[in-house]
């Protein structure tokens, strides 16, 4: 679990490079888990970017350093933490492919996120 003010990478193509948490969206407590939507804010972006540095956008964490254990029992791990920006209104992926590792979860809750992963799914 990561709580407010944690920093990912972006693991899309949408032109922000750094982003840091700041409210876990549809949860009582404020600490995010894998699958889950998030509002996050700008920190770095890469240049000539349409998206501007301190801009908030919505997010859908994609792996977390923090283990996480799954429904079969078998617990995951990422090196990084990262999460693919989202639309104004959460459904669909802004950008146009994903370049980073995801985490098997999100194909069966967002297939048409997991389709555009070019590195494939773990």
């Amino acid at each position: 679990m990561t709580c407010m003010g944690t920093q990912f990478q972006v693991a899309n193509k949408c032109g922000a490079k750094k982003v840091q948490l700041i409210k876990v969206l549809r949860k009582r407590k404020n600490r995010a888990e894998l699958c889950m939507k998030a509002r996050v804010s700008v920190i770095e972006i890469e240049s000539k970017s349409p998206i501007k540095k301190g801009s908030k956008h919505i997010a859908l964490i994609s792996t977390l350093r923090a283990s996480s254990s799954r429904k079969n029992g078998s617990v995951i791990r990422f090196c990084n933490n990262t999460v693919v920006i989202m639309d104004e209104n959460g459904k669909k992926m802004q950008g146009t492919r994903i370049v980073k590792p995801i985490a098997d979860e999100i194909r069966a809750q967002f297939p048409e996120i997991a389709s555009k992963a070019v590195q494939g799914v773990f």
